[in-house]
């Protein structure tokens, strides 16, 4: 049975020599991912790669990588690190959630009032000693339809980098019903296997107007164009997006609900979820929008027996070439008389 078109668009265009001399100048990575590990993931749909091997093997910067191996460095030194259990999964979205967890648990190091930050093996991610006091932290990303959106975007970059792929951020993304991530996948880059096509874009759209490339039918909500950035009008780089307030609710309600029954929190008191909106472009000025539009942010969910599973949200919106500073949360929901984060805050 022959591979997914994908499949063979990875094994074309991610560079395992770039690869291994990656792993050759960071020694922090390469002490936690193996190359022949990373290649056994080249058989496994629907992406056919390590998340770390194809940024390695198709990234053309190093400041990512600086990044991430000065926070392995840093993170490793912690209480109750094991590579056993961190960095194992190498599905191309863990590639936002492993990094999150090394950006929180660095910048807790670094945050004022807090004496001990430690991993934990089972239930929230980390543990801190907060304003003298013991609190569980837990990390998550909220990935949804965004990553189907990235890996079509970061493929199609190594392709050619006139592709720009685009939706309207105030509604979700819609596969063809009926058909599974993979299957859409193959159907949709199945058109690039042949070289010249890519050569009869550049032809049609250098100097001319973005050629809008055919998607499988049923897919609603994602446009991506091949675009001479040459010919394009001054403001029309980027597609202009809806207000996208109710989206940015909708992530946060979904974050809550996700968490909520999830490692155990429930079992965990203070604890408090680090949200991560990098994939949400539009996050920051979305929950603005909405506090000045008066619109209602989501609660914290209840519990009939005992205290709530979740005593407090942070969501951020970092890059991920960038450190995290934890006082920087673009929206808090605790009770600062009551969290130690919030009693952090008024020192």
């Amino acid at each position: 049975m022959s591979k997914s078109s994908q499949a063979e668009l990875i094994r074309r265009y991610l560079s395992w020599d770039k690869v291994a001399a990656r792993l050759a100048k960071y020694h922090n990575i390469r002490a936690c991912y193996d190359m022949d590990e990373m290649k056994d993931w080249t058989d496994r749909a629907p992406y056919y790669c390590h998340y770390l091997a194809w940024r390695m093997g198709t990234w053309p910067r190093e400041y990512v990588f600086q990044l991430l191996d000065g926070l392995i460095g840093e993170c490793q030194e912690l209480a109750g690190w094991a590579k056993s259990v961190r960095l194992t999964d190498g599905r191309f979205d863990s590639f936002w959630s492993d990094l999150w967890e090394l950006q929180v648990a660095e910048a807790l190091v670094r945050r004022q009032g807090v004496d001990e930050v430690s991993w934990l093996a089972q239930g929230p991610d980390i543990k801190v000693r907060i304003a003298g006091e013991e609190c569980f932290v837990e990390c998550y990303v909220p990935k949804k339809f965004f990553r189907t959106e990235q890996y079509v975007a970061e493929l199609l970059r190594a392709i050619h980098p006139w592709f720009r792929v685009e939706h309207d951020w105030g509604r979700p993304i819609y596969l063809p019903e009926g058909r599974t991530e993979g299957e859409f996948l193959d159907e949709l880059f199945e058109q690039f296997l042949d070289p010249q096509f890519v050569r009869n874009l550049e032809c049609v759209a250098r100097g001319s107007n973005p050629v809008e490339i055919r998607l499988p039918p049923g897919t609603a909500n994602l446009t991506i164009e091949f675009a001479d950035p040459y010919a394009l009008a001054p403001g029309d780089a980027t597609n202009a997006h809806s207000t996208c307030e109710h989206m940015v609710l909708a992530l946060l309600r979904d974050a809550i609900r996700n968490k909520a029954e999830e490692n155990r929190l429930s079992e965990h008191h203070p604890n408090v979820v680090f949200v991560n909106m990098l994939l949400a472009r539009d996050f920051v000025s979305g929950i603005t929008y909405a506090q000045m539009l008066g619109k209602q942010l989501p609660s914290l969910p209840v519990s009939a027996n005992g205290p709530p599973p979740i005593d407090a949200i942070g969501a951020f919106s970092c890059g991920v070439d960038k450190r995290l500073c934890v006082s920087s949360g673009d929206y808090w929901y605790l009770k600062k008389d009551e969290h130690p984060f919030g009693r952090s805050q008024q020192h």
